[in-house]
């Protein structure tokens, strides 16, 4: 199975006020580089990971492109091993980092980009779409996604069984056609979801066919408008605290969680 894992760092921050949040020093180092640190982790240990970080800030292109160049992988290449050389630049050109300045439009525009880079970028089973104002979200949580991608049963995934809210007719209707294509793709679920008990959150991840779904959402339309399309064929992946679902939306958020 491979998987892209799309990092949207682009949001206009509108809610926190007039600064980036993005930006913001939290916990000792700017709120987006929690989930990019860890990312940067995942994709130097797992060769089937591909990152694609998307945003509108040239201070977050920037710093990825000098994590490539001088993180912590760059050390002297006569201490290097051959083999070690060579996985240290195999696990560089998994990483990638595209400035769209259309992202200030709405989220569909981060989204669109993300699935057409992944695209670009090689075969792909999954998409993974990750928040970068998440700092709390943990290491255990992303593998759970993957194992249960996989076919793996883990205690934090759980089939979700009910209607989900919000549902239309519109997700009722599946032609022959795409129950087919489901049934011949690689991973079993559609979609999964981040939760906490019955209410999901963010990371979501889609599989590869659902790709122009994604691709036609419009303006500030979400990632969970398609979910919603497919949640009853669907999985949760049950996270082990509730803060791995806080994302800091306003100053509040970001100034009370630190004190907790």
């Amino acid at each position: 199975m491979q998987y892209a894992i799309i990092y949207m760092a682009a949001g206009n921050s509108r809610r926190f006020g007039k600064e980036n949040k993005l930006l913001q020093e939290f916990q000792g180092k700017p709120l987006y580089r929690h989930g990019l640190d860890l990312l940067l982790d995942v994709v130097a240990e797992k060769k089937n990971v591909r990152l694609i970080v998307i945003t509108q800030y040239k201070e977050i292109l920037e710093e990825v492109e000098k994590y490539k160049t001088g993180g912590k992988w760059v050390t002297s290449a006569d201490s290097l091993e051959e083999a070690e050389m060579r996985e240290k630049r195999q696990a560089e050109s998994r990483i990638s980092c595209f400035l769209n300045p259309d992202s200030r439009k709405g989220v569909s525009y981060t989204i669109r980009r993300g699935v057409e880079e992944a695209l670009a970028a090689g075969p792909v089973d999954y998409f993974l779409f990750m928040t970068a104002d998440q700092p709390f979200l943990g290491r255990e949580t992303l593998e759970n996604f993957l194992r249960t991608a996989d076919g793996e049963k883990t205690k934090e995934a759980e089939r979700k069984t009910q209607e989900p809210e919000g549902k239309t007719k519109e997700a009722e209707r599946e032609t022959d056609a795409q129950e087919h294509i489901k049934k011949n793709m690689p991973g079993r679920y559609p979609v999964v979801s981040a939760a906490c008990g019955e209410q999901p959150g963010n990371p979501v991840m889609f599989r590869a066919d659902l790709a122009e779904e994604l691709m036609r959402l419009q303006a500030d339309e979400g990632g969970r408008k398609v979910w919603r399309r497919y949640a009853r064929q669907g999985i949760l992946v049950q996270v082990r605290d509730r803060r791995e679902l806080q994302d800091m939306d306003v100053w509040e958020d970001m100034k009370n969680i630190s004190t907790e």
